[in-house]
């Protein structure tokens, strides 16, 4: 059976990976001192607990106050971190997990695991580091020990012929489905997906509509079907769909840690949905006792006798008590609120959350379907019997950091698994509403066959009010823009490339009130450079993979490579260049070295494409430079 020995292989892989990454966090923080790992922008020390009280869900949330001149870190909102505290500031004490809940000037809020205040945060100066999510590792390794040893005829069946093990019959469409508001490729997609008893894929290249479409495939089968699960690879494209079904009037509920979600769509998040509720006064009655509690527990410090220490034990022993009935109250209504929702949206791990083990569905979307460790796409099929996948094989690979195992087969994805074994149940969306013909024509050329079209909307909206071609290829070549690698030594920038954005912003700067801008780079070194250099434009810059299922108006990238050796590291990876190249509506702006990057066959062609349509120019124009 392929699709036993498939899992089983990736069980092995999975492992390996989750090795590799561990190894390289302990490394980091077995090897270095609180000083180096605050260097490296992994930790925060030392902090100052300023506040401390019961959050979302009844965990213990802390406020900590840290020093302005911090800011340079990698700490963002949802990144899962080690609490510790530290005696002599250089040996580091692991005190609890916990999650970012916010990240402010001077001020950094956690959402622990915990519903006890931890005495260790008296003992000493405080501090945090970046840790790994176990908790991801391990679902996906409960997955495939539960799809290996199912018994479920029906899921051995789905899973033989995702891997090929038995053939795929033809769709037999007992509906079909029409909207004037689709396209004949999006109402096809849509008809798949009524109609499939398994799975159906819809393949959606750059601009083509893909939200919307799942948007509608989801309405027709809460429609049908009742109660339907909802899930992405990342939190942000969740997020994205949650917005647009409530724009569709959809009754949806988020799954996930707060700390996690889109303030915008926090009211369809499950926390906040009961909170609603009348029975909600109750459990904010147990929640302020209990914190009353704990507070008489508190006052008892390290010091005391043995009748205080009874009595400490008492007052702790009766805030947990309320809090353990708190937690029934708010179980209760969270069943209640799951089981009254059209869509439970949440991530592809997030669908193995406590909250949804005793739910099933009948069908489970996965958007974001390319991106996404077959492991983790196969979760949600734990309690769906059918899935629908979304997604492009020519954008965004999974995530691996073990180039030995993603070389072994990891960094596939389910999607492409399954189109790589049949296109029967694969709908590719051939019309794009995004882009200027011209800022479509070379990745259509290289990835789609030529099969997109642009739609009537957008086919001519390029922008050449400033004298140029809606696609611009600058060439640095012969200027001696070399690539240095940045502060921390990790990555790459290109600071002579900086400037020239400059320089070409300042060209568009009577433009720009009108279009959106984004400028982005495959190097986190050049992102972090651009922004200090590009004052005011901050929140316009970041990298290809953040700008993923994004677009704007105008859009610069930054290739940074130039150097003797013509090396272009991961610029090799064409997926993440398709990504980059389709991001822009009416402009495209490429900056690179022809030198360097123009001997790789890819970039090769894209420069002979330039050339032709006369968008070829070069960085000696800016003789300030």
């Amino acid at each position: 059976m392929k699709y036993f020995d498939g899992l089983v292989k990736l069980s092995q892989l999975l492992a390996e990976e989750k090795a590799c990454e561990v190894k390289k966090l302990e490394e980091l923080l077995t090897n270095k001192s609180i000083h180096e790992r605050k260097t490296l922008g992994r930790c925060l020390f030392p902090l100052n607990v300023s506040d401390n009280s019961y959050g979302i869900g009844g965990n213990l949330e802390i406020t900590f106050d840290r020093d302005t001149e911090l800011d340079n870190h990698l700490f963002n909102v949802g990144g899962v971190v080690s609490v510790f505290y530290s005696e002599d500031n250089i040996k580091s004490n692991h005190v609890l997990s916990a999650t970012i809940r916010n990240v402010k000037k001077g001020k950094l809020i956690l959402l622990t695991n915990s519903d006890e205040y931890p005495d260790e945060l008296d003992k000493g100066k405080i501090g945090i580091d970046l840790t790994v999510d176990d908790r991801t590792y391990k679902v996906m390794e409960h997955t495939l020990n539960f799809l290996i040893n199912s018994e479920d005829n029906h899921q051995k069946s789905v899973l033989k012929k995702m891997w090929g093990d038995d053939s795929l019959d033809d769709l037999i469409l007992k509906e079909k489905f029409e909207s004037p508001n689709l396209n004949e490729w999006q109402n096809a997609a849509v008809t798949n997906s009524m109609n499939s008893k398994d799975f159906t894929i819809i393949n959606g290249p750059p601009g083509t509509g893909k939200t919307t479409t799942i948007v509608q495939c989801i309405k027709q089968t809460v429609m049908r079907e009742g109660r339907t699960l909802v899930t992405a690879n990342s939190n942000a494209a969740v997020d994205h769909l949650v917005k647009c079904m409530m724009k569709e009037g959809l009754d949806v509920v988020r799954i996930g840690n707060i700390a996690r979600v889109d303030e915008e769509v926090q009211k369809a998040q499950i926390d906040l949905k009961i909170q609603g509720q009348n029975e909600y006064k109750f459990i904010k009655d147990l929640k302020k006792r209990a914190k009353e509690a704990r507070k008489k527990a508190e006052k008892y410090k390290r010091s005391f006798n043995a009748e205080d220490r009874e009595n400490r034990k008492m007052w702790y022993k009766e805030s947990r008590d309320l809090i353990q009935d708190a937690r029934k109250t708010e179980k209760y209504l969270i069943q209640k609120t799951i089981e009254s929702a059209q869509v439970i949206a949440t991530t592809l791990i997030g669908s193995d959350s406590e909250v949804l083990r005793e739910f099933k569905f009948k069908t489970a979307f996965i958007d974001e379907a390319a991106q996404a460790l077959i492991p983790a796409a196969l979760t949600p099929f734990k309690r769906a019997e059918k899935l629908v996948l979304a997604g492009d094989p020519f954008q965004l690979p999974p995530l691996v950091m073990n180039n030995q195992v993603a070389k072994k087969g990891l960094n596939n994805s389910l999607l492409e698994l399954i189109m790589n074994k049949t296109i029967v149940r694969t709908q590719k969306l051939k019309i794009q509403y995004r882009m200027d013909k011209s800022i479509m024509a070379f990745s259509n050329s290289q990835f789609y066959k030529n099969e997109l079209e642009a739609h009537s909307s957008v086919k001519e909206h390029g922008f050449k009010s400033d004298g140029f071609m809606p696609v611009e290829f600058i060439d640095t070549a012969g200027c001696g823009y070399n690539e240095t690698f940045s502060k921390s030594g990790k990555s790459l920038r290109n600071e002579k490339e900086a400037e020239l954005i400059g320089e070409r912003l300042g060209e568009l700067s009577q433009h720009l009130d009108n279009l959106s801008l984004g400028i982005i780079s495959p190097y986190r070194g050049q992102v972090n450079y651009l922004k200090d250099s590009l004052p005011g434009f901050e929140n316009n810059i970041n990298t290809i993979d953040a700008f993923q299922g994004q677009e704007r108006d105008v859009i610069i990238v930054s290739l940074v490579r130039s150097n003797d050796e013509l090396t272009i590291g991961f610029l090799k990876d064409y997926r993440r260049m398709n990504v980059a190249m389709t991001r822009a509506r009416k402009k495209l702006i490429l900056i690179g070295d022809s030198a360097t990057v123009g001997a790789d066959r890819f970039f090769g062609q894209f420069l002979d494409f330039v050339e032709k349509s006369g968008s070829y120019r070069t960085a000696w124009e800016y003789p300030s430079l």
